[in-house]
């Protein structure tokens, strides 16, 4: 089995350290330490993260959502009750009843409104070899007749000002360009929505400026992780981070 057949399994993508992801470049934009701590220790997992995988599961891949997502009808997260039930259902992704409720009219308002920038191959993997560095990508949506790759993002204002700003701040502009290159598309749609009803949407396209903005900072990252991660020329124990204020 090659390593493109390999990366299709969600487990063997998610604990693969050899290959670099977007997620490994913005630890490595925190600094050398904290990429060094995820490859060594993993990284931990949210309630945030939780709601997010499986509203995407709902989405992208509604097949699997019964088997894979578990539903806590309790009102709080903690007690007996809730340690039994996270007990029972430790391998599978958990959610509250209420946070369910929310998923199904985000999933509804989506498919009323947008449902053209949902066809298209879902999960698609990729590997590829930027400057000798190995890198992978999994994308929400790749439309093939487009060439277009659709990512869809969950906020808390999906306004046109709130979500730039989120884009710089969460390093979207990189994950663009870093996509956009590794599977060879031609263009980037962000598919926002928000998470409170009445859940509204916004679909934004990746200007030119956005992606090369991305695309010079994401190789400075490659060849920050090529210095301290490949060659071993810089020090991870050394790094302290400097700037005039």
């Amino acid at each position: 089995m090659d390593i493109l057949e390999k990366m299709k399994d969600d487990n063997y993508y998610y604990s693969d350290k050899e290959y670099v992801s977007n997620s490994m470049l913005n630890l490595l934009n925190k600094s050398p330490q904290t990429l060094a701590q995820f490859i060594e220790y993993g990284g931990e997992t949210t309630p945030a993260m939780h709601f997010g995988k499986a509203f995407h599961m709902s989405i992208l891949e509604p097949e699997k959502f019964s088997s894979e997502v578990a539903i806590y009808d309790g009102k709080t997260k903690r007690g007996k009750a809730w340690d039994e039930f996270s007990s029972e259902n430790e391998d599978k992704t958990i959610i509250t009843a209420v946070e369910f409720e929310c998923i199904k009219g985000m999933e509804d308002r989506i498919t009323n409104t947008v449902p053209h920038l949902l066809e298209g191959v879902k999960e698609v993997v990729s590997v590829w070899d930027s400057g000798g560095i190995k890198c992978k990508g999994k994308v929400d949506i790749q439309n093939p007749i487009t060439n277009t790759i659709i990512d869809v993002k969950t906020t808390g204002d999906k306004s046109l000002s709130s979500f730039r700003s989120s884009c710089y701040k969460y390093g979207y502009h990189r994950q663009a360009a870093f996509y956009l290159d590794g599977f060879q598309a031609e263009k980037f749609i962000f598919l926002v929505i928000e998470k409170k009803a009445p859940y509204n949407v916004g679909v934004y396209i990746a200007s030119d400026e956005f992606i090369n903005h991305g695309r010079e900072q994401y190789n400075e990252l490659l060849i920050k992780y090529k210095e301290y991660f490949i060659a071993g020329v810089k020090d991870i124990n050394l790094f302290v981070e400097k700037g005039e204020l």
